[in-house]
């Protein structure tokens, strides 16, 4: 009888466990499914919307689904909790990840392709290496190098060819690269000095920081968003939705649920796929050509990203990785 019971008592523990698994796969695919909306809706919302006004709309989407999952109580909590070392860079990782960078994106979009903007938004981990070796005192290893090349090589394959191609693309590609370079400073500031906070506090911190500037930059601004919106296409309301929905929502509740369900080494190593989703939503959706370069350049990329995720998960230990992986991703939500 102890024996049935305990068998059933496996059995049932080891279904539990399955389902729990299932359900965290589905919403990583759900989460990465609508990240890969979210450059294709940014570049067609771009049409209509300055930069300024697309950034305040990104970052108050991206606050109201952060309070929502998580509470705006325990977020003001923690940030009253908030020691006063930690202000400075807290601030600053604002202004870095949720104001300048973002900017340059929006702006870039309107000159470059949505693929290209996926693929150059990896050369973030190029700034990091460096950056790290500088200010981290970490050691450049061999993981490093064959990540870095690997990532180079793509993102050359492209540049390379958008060069004879189109000099406005080039430009919007450069733009992105700045982006890129501005998200690696706000990552490394956060490793070093942030990595101990709730990271939804600080997601939505970053949030609120962004939404500050804009408010105290709108008395020097020629248009303001209140007339954008008057004029605001019926066509693109949908879009609006869909990116508030997919790309913002869907996204961020998906990723935090499979978070809740799946070893964060596993989403570390699938995550980087969202970028070939990126490419083939941006074809589909907005009927952009995809070249046989974008198509290697992308999978030189990732296979760089999962070099790098392989290594680091080696090194660091999963109190560390997470809060990282989590503010990383905050860069794509």
């Amino acid at each position: 009888m102890r024996t049935n019971t305990l068998l059933w008592s496996l059995t049932h523990t080891a279904r539990e466990k399955s389902r729990v698994h299932t359900v965290g796969f589905v919403a990583l695919a759900v989460s990465i499914l609508s990240s890969s909306t979210s450059t294709s809706f940014a570049k067609q919302l771009g049409q209509s919307l300055s930069p300024l006004s697309l950034l305040l709309l990104s970052e108050l989407l991206a606050l109201t689904f952060t309070c929502l999952s998580f509470g705006i109580v325990p977020i003001v909590r923690e940030f009253l909790r908030l020691k006063r070392k930690d202000f400075f860079p807290l601030v600053t990782v604002g202004i870095t990840n949720s104001i300048v960078a973002p900017l340059l994106v929006f702006q870039g979009l309107r000159f470059t392709q949505a693929a290209n903007t996926e693929l150059f938004m990896r050369t973030e981990m190029l700034f990091l290496f460096v950056l790290a070796a500088l200010f981290l005192n970490e050691k450049i290893e061999w993981r490093h190098l064959l990540s870095g090349l690997a990532v180079l090589a793509g993102i050359l394959l492209v540049t390379v060819n958008d060069l004879g191609a189109d000099y406005a693309a080039s430009t919007g590609d450069f733009l992105v690269i700045g982006a890129a370079a501005f998200y690696g400073i706000g990552g490394i500031i956060f490793k070093k000095f942030l990595v101990k906070l709730n990271p939804e506090m600080v997601i939505a911190m970053r949030s609120v920081i962004a939404i500050a500037f804009f408010l105290s930059a709108t008395p020097f601004i020629e248009h303001t968003i209140v007339e954008e919106l008057q004029s605001f296409p019926l066509a693109l309301v949908g879009v609006l939705i869909g990116y508030g929905l997919f790309a913002r929502f869907l996204n961020l509740f998906s990723f935090y649920e499979a978070m809740e369900r799946l070893p964060v080494f596993t989403i570390s190593l699938i995550l980087p796929v969202g970028t070939l989703g990126s490419i083939a939503f941006a074809h589909f959706y907005l009927g952009e050509h995809i070249a046989w370069y974008h198509i290697f350049g992308g999978i030189s990329i990732v296979i760089g990203s999962l070099i790098m995720e392989i290594g680091s998960w080696t090194l660091e230990k999963k109190k560390h990785h997470e809060p990282h992986l989590l503010h990383h991703f905050r860069r794509h939500a």
